[in-house]
């Protein structure tokens, strides 16, 4: 092989040579050693190739072994059309290109010393591989066909050397051959070369065929060839089928791939430096001559520029597409606008250049292949195919021209259609009714070219199952016919047996189809998006009338889906379906209502068990269809087809007598189309269709039903009874599906059906509506029609709207534009609110409603929960029916989810969020609450009326459904209930006491889980007693009367309307009176009358919060300033109502537990009259107080003493008169039953007499109270008159002080005569005030968090929450000034800043709300209000928390208890709680009544600091829910918690497995001293229980051992003493607190170890991780130090590391397997300490498997005595075959 071989190139070639034969070894002796890849590649690509040997000289003489003349070369010459000569030549290669028309050839030798010679009598060539060899050349076959030339008339000419014309003649000349003025026009591309005969025979079996040979020269043909062998030409006939589908959809990838590796079988490519395809303009249509031949009209190529009208060209790509090798070529897509089957030539450039006439070089490539006129080789027709669905009346014309012509692009499930494949002219079809079709299931594969030998319609043998055909022998066996112009299987049509949006591929077969090559794909057809509904059963118009489609509960009706529908443009409608035909039947399942799922109380709806009311998974519609196939048919849901053998009766059948007839409503109401039914449960449905009917009208698999989709069935849930009592305005709410203001309610008795009279029942009588009336206006009797007029909440109706959707796969957010979680929320028995939202609103890609496409508006649908009858577009109104979206609460206020997603497709494409909305404001409507107008008053006592429920539309009211009973009852009557007066003067304003008992046996009073009401109804305000309020009017002010028109409406109620109200509220319960929410009042109100007139009346309301409510079995007082008329001792004057506040709280809305009828305890008189005793002005004056003030300070002087002035004459206070005063507030003051020492100072200005007996005793405002609240004044015997100018003095003393104070006031003081008759009224000049007596006002701490004193109790720690009890001594209101009164908090010294925590409101679950006596909790829960209108906490500061009561008459009244939750910061060092420096004050400031003229800001009254609770009073109280001071305390360091089990205890409440008890070691350093007998707490998580008596030990002695003095020891707690298990919360239901007292010392600074035994609880949970404290405690239970966060299980874990499993251990979920432990040598025989190696040990631990996939950490525990490495990299982890592994490190 040559001596400059290289050994490893010899190997190689020896290799080769060895199995490639004789031949090849020929030609690699003549490549040599070093021949490139590119040289061998001809060589060994093709196995038998062998290749021409060069380097022997030409002999003229001829023989078997003569050889070509090397130095010989070949030429071609082509004309230009200008007529020049172009030629080509070469020596070793001359470079030619197909298709082009060369009409010379020459070959020389090139020597004129070596001619050809006279013995080549003959000679002549033809073509043959380039890799023949000269045995080639000894028969006189032609199988290399060669191309033709196309005339402009008549029949293609083939060229020389081919197969038509055979062998080529030359003339020898001397040293050359040639011939001129032929055709040779080379057809594929590749490498040739030229068999050469001498005498021009290749044969003969003369002996002369020793005498072929093979022309040296290579002949390199620029071009595409096929295997087509049989004819010349034939490369030009080759086909290609692609296709597209309608209206650009599943367009395949039409491709030419001529790589030997995977490109078309027998196909290649010689390429130079251009080679590039292209197309031509499209075939015209095939015509018939008139001997009825078809006559094609072909487009040549490089004759047109190629068509860019039919396909999708993107700008900037080149209609000339690059391929090679090493690349394919795709044709664009077909434009959607087309839609018929076309054919077009394929064209090549083979590396040519038309400008010069010849093939391209380096130099011109540029200009190569750049224009049509270049693209001259033609490698065959493509014919793009194209299907059309047609329906069966519509199959010839099938074009989108309804209602003469239909074509869709989807088909419905498992209905009938006719399928049609249209012809490509030129040939596309054969003329015979050979074809065949099959559908194929679609995979990638199918979409593999057509010649591709894997392509899915080659391969897939079988038609797909879901084809369905009339008969299972049908299938591949139909022809479509033996029309050219399109096949179609109509006589037997396919339908499809899928869901919804699934696809099918459709394959061809021309002929011989039993052959897999001969199939191809023609195309792909998709079912329906949707299932459209229609509005009703047939069209309007039609001789009998239309059903309508199911929309209310117990309205019959129908069920109807619509077809037939086409999408305008080029996408298809998302009902895009042909129309049906043939049976179809229903089912209709409860979705959201009925409980199917689950047992007891455990049963869910459909929606709940899958949690579709969260998200709707994207195999949303396969998950329903699985629901449709278990045929659950449900008679308590329909009346209808509620079973299987009643489905029958309303099965969908266009046509009874003809299985083709077509429709567009496919209607379930029977065979005649005269069955409806009635769903019988208001909720959404599912609607079940199968259209697979056997001949015994039943599915022929339950496998076969589908789900059409989702309906909400309008109406309430029914069942509701509302029991209301009589004479109290209430409303009805009403829960259900699909409500709207033109829903409507009736009360009809209850003898009564809501179906009657058509569907519109007398109403009942008994109750009024319109109510409250204003000015006799409403409130008017309820007539025989009477319709209530409901609403239903909306955006616009709360102010709150949508202004963007975030959208997710299978859930949506959507973001609000305020706080929705008031409006829209979940229910416990119904599950969350629904809404829709207003479809109008919507916009779509930026565009409105009326301007999106019609996917877009189906999206839209999806969004709005609202959908469209298709039926109703033309001619409108469009009808809509509902679906909604379950809305849910995200932690995001302003946010919430909706079970609907969206993923970007072709159909529907984006990127970001499609949706927006007008003005950015998405209008939507709560569909799952009605209410009514709180108008509804019941006149009479009346049981079991029917509340029905129904809808107006076109002006007429239809009830449809019961949703309920109403029975109006006459509420129980208290105990006792009176109106008490301070003066029975008439016409006077004065305070009023209304006095009232709760029943003992009142349990009702105990049960509202919401806020209660008290309503203060005052029968006659026109001429009986009307309530007066304190007001400002012209700049004064004082006590006026409410304005008539003037209301405060419960949404508007606060607290200082009740300070405006009211001046004082009192009970006998220890803890007070409850302090009111808020309060609020109507406008004067007066029903119609039935005959005569009406007085008016006015209602006040006093509101209570949750659990802080009245109390059965209590006394209660109200104060309240009113007008005094005329009237008579036992007259009611006031009805009490202690009720429910409406909805809220009760079971029973609006619930009157009691009411109380309250009468005057006495009549009214005539006032003094001109001629009776009467006051003047300072009538009544206040002496001995203040001189800068008027203010008396009874607690530093216990003497009233009073100058009396009367008026003149007649009208003087005579001797004997009676003074009653009414002391001030009513319900503080008690003077007792015995007798007051008083006594008269007379006028000291002249010698007017008063001396004699001064009568002091003492009455009560309310009869029967023991509150003695009068002091009754007798003027003595002998005293002259008092007028004007004699003014007696009146001083009386010892008078018996209330425990209460009260800031500055005045009081009443009424004058009558001797004989009591002709009062007179007034109101003392100067006040009065108190100090309250110690222990009045009182401040606690209320226990809380794992401390006891808030959740961060450490020293510094920012933030603590306290919550404060406090109970006030004196009332604290505003009169109307700016800092008039204030409430301050102390604070010890080293606080920080305080705040009001929230709106200062306390935690629901605190342990004090928790304790209950008699089913009531034992302590009020009163909340201060902190808003703009009734105050605020923004005073405070360091130490002091300061809430000012605003100028609105703020008022927090005298025994009320109420509660605020504060921030503080906590000092820096700790305090404990025995510190005397540790104690919180509380002060009270006001100006009470002191309202001076002329002075701006007058300082308020301050009564002296009190301090909370004291210590000894916390152990009375109960130091588990009380304390005087929070404890600041230190934090513990280093505690650890280890347990040595980590297996939880299994399974249920009797540990059926396992009971799981184990010791924990626990381990903490103090830093403060504990000393003895104090205790150690220790808290473990949820479920954990230590037991009521829980038992602690020492841990292992081996811990306790001294190991050095520079090691830390460990001590043990020594006496440990009893161990008592709690809960904590106090709602835990196991002991997981355990509370251990240690004898001993617990010193400091030292560390401390002990063992603890607990039993584990059943479930594992990750934040069981958690809630680990330890607590130090001293003898007194006070804390001292603590642990801030929860305990560690590993104490050199970073504590930036806060995953829970970070944080401390966890138990297993289940016992795993035995673990195989090796534990690795360090070289020795056996493993060593390392304190000897110096060297760690590797421990494996291999298999670690798990039965159950785990997401959580892996934790090695190892044996005593051994230590982890540190280091991290120390740690290997490898798995075996899993996809992740532990996130964490670990070191051995």
């Amino acid at each position: 092989m040559g001596q400059d071989v290289h050994p490893r190139q010899a190997k190689a070639w020896l290799l080769v040579l060895l199995l490639l034969g004789q031949e090849a070894q020929a030609a690699a002796k003549g490549f040599g050693a070093n021949a490139s890849a590119e040289e061998l590649r001809p060589v060994f690509a093709q196995p038998n190739a062998a290749v021409a040997l060069a380097g022997r000289r030409l002999q003229v003489a001829l023989g078997a072994d003569w050889q070509w003349p090397v130095t010989s070369s070949m030429r071609f010459v082509t004309v230009t059309q200008g007529g020049e000569d172009v030629p080509t030549e070469g020596t070793d290669m001359v470079q030619v290109v197909s298709s082009l028309n060369y009409n010379e050839i020459i070959i020389s030798t090139n020597d004129v010393a070596t001619p050809i010679g006279a013995e080549h009598t003959a000679p002549a060539v033809k073509l043959v591989q380039g890799v023949a060899d000269r045995t080639r050349c000894q028969g006189n076959t032609f199988d290399m066909p060669v191309g033709v030339a196309i005339p402009d008339s008549g029949d293609p000419i083939a060229g020389e050397m081919g197969i038509t014309n055979g062998a080529l003649l030359l003339t020898n000349s001397g040293n050359t051959l040639s011939k001129n003025q032929v055709n040779i026009i080379f057809m594929h591309g590749g490498q040739y070369k030229l068999c050469y005969t001498p005498d021009g025979t290749f044969g003969g079996n003369d002996g002369s065929e020793v005498n072929n040979n093979i022309v040296l020269t290579m002949i390199q043909v620029f071009g595409i060839s096929s295997n087509c062998r049989g004819s010349d030409g034939c490369l030009r006939d080759e086909r290609w089928e692609c296709w597209f589908g309608y209206k650009g959809e599943s367009v395949q990838n039409c491709e030419f791939n001529f790589q030997y590796d995977g490109g078309r079988v027998g196909w290649g490519i010689e390429v130079g430096q251009r080679s590039r395809i292209t197309w031509t303009p499209p075939y015209g249509a095939d015509t018939v001559d008139p001997g009825g031949a078809v006559l094609y009209n072909p487009q040549a190529c490089a004759s047109a520029a190629p068509d860019q009208t039919m396909f999708d060209v993107p700008t900037g790509v080149s209609v000339y597409m690059d391929v090679s090798t090493q690349s394919t070529a795709t044709m664009p897509a077909v434009q959607s606008t087309h839609s018929s089957a076309f054919t077009t030539a394929a064209c090549y450039c083979p590396n040519y250049n038309a400008e010069r006439g010849a093939h391209c070089t380096n130099a011109d490539a540029a200009q190569c292949c750049d224009s049509f006129a270049e693209f001259i080789q033609q490698f065959g027709v493509i014919y793009f195919w194209t299907i059309r669905i047609c329906d069966y009346d519509h199959y010839t014309t099938c074009t989108p021209n309804p209602p003469t012509s239909y074509r869709y692009m989807r088909v419905l499930p498992q209905q009938k259609f006719t399928l049609r494949i249209d012809c490509p002219p030129g040939g596309g079809c054969f003329a015979t009714d050979e074809n065949r079709v099959k559908f194929i299931g679609q995979v990638a594969s199918n979409d593999r070219p057509s010649w591709d030998a894997n392509a899915g319609c080659r391969t897939y043998l079988q038609e797909n199952f879901a084809a369905v055909w009339p008969s299972t022998t049908d299938s591949r066996a139909l022809s479509g016919g033996n029309s050219r112009d399109y096949k179609a299987w109509r006589s037997k049509q396919v339908k499809l047996n899928l869901s919804l949006k699934r696809a099918i591929d459709v394959c061809y077969s021309n002929a011989d189809s039993g052959n897999p090559n001969s199939w191809f794909k023609v195309g792909s057809i998709q079912t329906s998006d949707a299932f459209a509904f229609a509005s009703q059963s047939i069209a309007s118009g039609q001789v009998s009338a239309p059903i309508p489609t199911i929309k209310y509960v117990g309205h019959p009706g129908s069920v109807t889906l619509y077809g037939g529908m086409m999408g305008a443009g080029t996408l298809p409608s998302p009902f895009e379906s042909n129309m049906y035909s043939g049976k179809a039947l229903l089912n209709i399942l409860s979705f959201d209502r009925e409980l199917q799922y689950g047992v007891g109380a455990a049963q869910k709806t459909l929606m709940e068990h899958y949690s579709y009311d969260q998200a709707r998974p994207l195999d949303f519609q396969t998950q329903m269809d699985r629901e449709c196939q278990k045929e659950n048919y449900s008679p308590t849901l329909v009346t209808g087809p509620s079973s299987k053998q009643a489905a029958k009766t309303y099965i969908a059948n266009p046509d009874i007598n003809s299985a083709n007839t077509i429709t567009q409503y496919m209607s379930f109401s029977g065979p005649d189309r005269d069955q409806d039914m009635t769903v019988k449960l208001a909720g959404v449905v599912a609607v079940c269709y199968c259209g697979m009917v056997s001949a015994q009208d039943e599915c022929e698999s339950s496998s076969f039903w589908l789900y059409a989709g989702l309906m909400t069935i309008q109406g309430p849930e029914g069942g509701r009874s509302f029991i209301f009592p009589t004479n109290v305005v209430v409303k009805f709410d009403l829960k259900g599906w699909g409500f709207s203001q033109d829903d409507r309610l009736r009360i009809i008795p209850a003898t009564s059906q809501c179906s009657a009279n058509n569907n519109d029942p007398d109403s009942d009588l008994g109750f009024k509506v319109g109510c409250p009336a204003v000015d006799g206006t409403g409130c008017r009797q309820a007539t025989a029609q009477e319709s209530i007029m409901t609403s239903v909440m909306t955006s616009t109706s709360v102010g709150i709207y949508i202004d963007r959707v975030d959208i997710q796969q299978s859930s949506s957010v959507l973001r609000f534009t305020a706080d929705i979680s008031q409006h829209l929320g979940s229910d416990p028995d119904f599950g969350y609110d629904i809404i829709t939202l207003n479809l109008d609103r919507i916009m779509v890609n930026s565009n409105d409603i009326n301007t999106v496409t019609a996917i877009e508006r189906f999206e839209a649908n999806k969004l709005a929960g609202v959908y469209e009858f298709q039926d109703t577009f033309n001619p409108g109104p469009i009808q809509t029916f509902q679906v909604g979206h379950r809305v849910v609460q995200l932690p995001d206020a302003q946010q919430m989810m909706i079970p609907q997603g969206w993923v970007s497709t072709d159909e529907f494409p984006f990127t970001v969020v499609p949706f927006s909305f007008v003005d950015q404001q998405g209008h939507w409507i709560r569909r799952n609450k009605l209410e009514t107008n709180e108008e509804i008053k019941g006149t009479t006592a009346a049981s079991n009326l029917k509340l029905c429920w129904g809808i107006k539309s076109e002006g007429l009211n239809k009830f449809y459904h019961e949703a309920g009973t109403v029975n109006f009852e006459d509420p129980p009557p208290m105990v006792s209930a009176v109106v008490s007066l301070t003066t029975k003067m008439q016409e006077a304003v004065a305070p009023v006491v209304i006095a009232f008992k709760t029943t003992a046996s009142r349990s009702e009073y105990s049960t509202p889980t919401g806020q209660t009401m008290l309503m203060l109804r005052f029968l006659d305000v026109s001429t009986k007693l009307e309530p007066y309020y304190f007001a400002q009017e012209q700049g004064l002010r004082g006590v006026y009367r409410v304005p008539p028109y003037q209301e405060v409406t419960q949404a508007q109620q606060r607290q200082h309307v009740c300070g405006k109200i009211f001046l004082e509220f009192w009970s006998n319960h220890p803890e007070g009176f409850p302090m009111p929410v808020g309060c609020h009042y109507t406008q004067k109100l007066s029903d119609v009358p039935a005959q005569g007139s009406s007085n008016f009346f006015r209602e006040f309301y006093i509101t209570f919060g949750e659990g802080n409510g009245l109390r059965q079995d209590v006394e209660y007082h109200i104060v309240l300033n009113a007008k005094i008329m005329s009237f008579t001792s036992g007259e009611p004057l006031v009805d009490i109502y202690a009720m429910c506040a409406g909805f809220t709280g009760c079971a029973r809305p609006y619930q009157v537990f009691e009411i109380g009828s309250a009468v005057v305890s006495r009549g009214t008189m005539v006032p003094a009259t001109m001629a009776d005793p009467q006051f003047a002005s300072d009538g009544f004056l206040i002496q001995r107080s203040n001189p800068l003030d008027g203010v008396l300070n009874l607690s530093n002087l216990n003497i009233l003493q009073i100058r009396l002035r009367g008026e003149a004459a007649l009208r003087g206070i005579v001797k004997e008169s009676l003074i009653r005063m009414y002391m001030w507030p009513l319900t503080a003051w008690n003077v007792g039953t015995g007798s007051c020492s008083a006594e008269c100072i007379p006028f000291h200005f002249n010698t007017k007499r008063c001396s004699g007996l001064v009568g002091c005793g003492s009455e009560e405002v309310v009869a029967g109270s023991g509150r003695r609240n009068i002091v009754k004044i007798t003027l003595p015997t002998e005293m002259d008159t008092i007028d004007q100018t004699t003014t007696h003095t009146i001083k009386i003393s010892g008078l018996t002080l209330p425990v209460q104070g009260f800031f500055p006031t005045n009081f009443g003081v009424q004058l009558t005569k001797p004989d009591d008759t002709a009062p007179f009224y007034i109101h003392a000049t100067g006040m009065i005030m108190k100090v309250p007596d110690a222990g009045s006002t009182t401040g606690r701490i209320v226990i809380s968090d794992r401390s006891g004193y808030g959740p961060m109790p450490f020293r510094s720690d920012v933030g603590n929450v306290l919550y404060f009890r406090l109970k006030l001594g004196a009332t604290l209101w505003n009169v109307g000034r700016s800092n008039a009164a204030f409430l301050t908090i102390g604070l010890p010294n080293g606080y920080g800043a305080c705040s009001v925590a929230g709106a200062g409101a306390p935690a629901r679950d605190l342990k004090v709300f928790l304790q209950k006596t008699g089913g009531y909790v034992d302590n009020n829960r009163g909340v201060l209000a902190v808003s703009t209108d009734d105050g605020d906490w923004a005073n405070s500061n360091i130490k002091t928390c300061t809430y000012e009561l605003h100028a609105n008459n703020q008022a927090i009244y005298a025994g009320m208890v109420f509660y605020v939750a504060v921030t503080v910061v906590n000092p820096v060092n700790p305090l404990p709680k025995t510190d005397p420096e540790n104690q919180l004050t509380i002060k009270l400031s006001s100006l009470g009544a002191y309202d001076p003229e002329g002075i701006a800001e007058p300082a308020p009254y301050d009564m002296p600091e009190v301090p909370f609770i004291s210590l000894a009073e916390e152990k009375s109280l109960g130091q588990d829910y009380w304390a005087g001071n929070p404890a600041i305390i230190n934090t513990l360091s280093e505690e650890l918690v280890q347990p040595s089990s980590f297996a939880r205890s299994c399974c249920g409440p009797n540990y059926d497995t396992r009971r799981s008890e184990d010791f924990l070691r626990i381990f903490f350093f103090t830093s403060t001293y504990i000393g003895q007998n104090g205790y150690v707490v220790f808290d473990a998580p949820s479920g954990f229980d230590f037991g009521a008596s829980c038992t602690s030990r020492d841990l292992a002695e081996r811990y306790y051992a001294f190991v050095g003095q520079f090691e830390s020891r460990l001590y043990r707690l020594k006496n440990m003493g009893s161990c008592v298990g709690k809960r904590y919360p106090t709602t835990e239901t196991t002991y997981n607190r355990a509370r251990l007292q240690v004898g001993g010392i617990i010193d400091a600074p030292l560390y401390y170890g002990f063992e603890l035994r607990v039993l584990y609880p059943t479930t594992y949970d990750t934040t069981q991780h958690e809630n680990w404290f330890l607590w130090l405690l001293d003898s007194n239970a006070y804390v001292l130090e603590g642990s801030q966060t929860t305990m560690r299980f590993n104490k050199f874990k970073d504590p930036a590391q806060t995953s829970f499993f970070d944080k401390s251990w966890g138990m297993y979920e289940e016992i795993g397997p035995t673990i195989p432990v090796q534990v690795l040598s360090d070289g020795a025989a056996a493993p060593r300490p390392t304190s000897l190696t110096n060297v760690n040990t590797e421990v494996v631990f291999y298999p670690i498997t798990f039965a159950v996939d785990i997401d959580t950490s892996l934790r090695i525990s190892a044996p005593v005595g051994f230590k982890w490495d540190v280091d991290p990299n120390s740690f290997f982890r490898r798995t075996n075959g899993a996809f992740a592994f532990c996130q964490g490190m670990l070191g051995l």
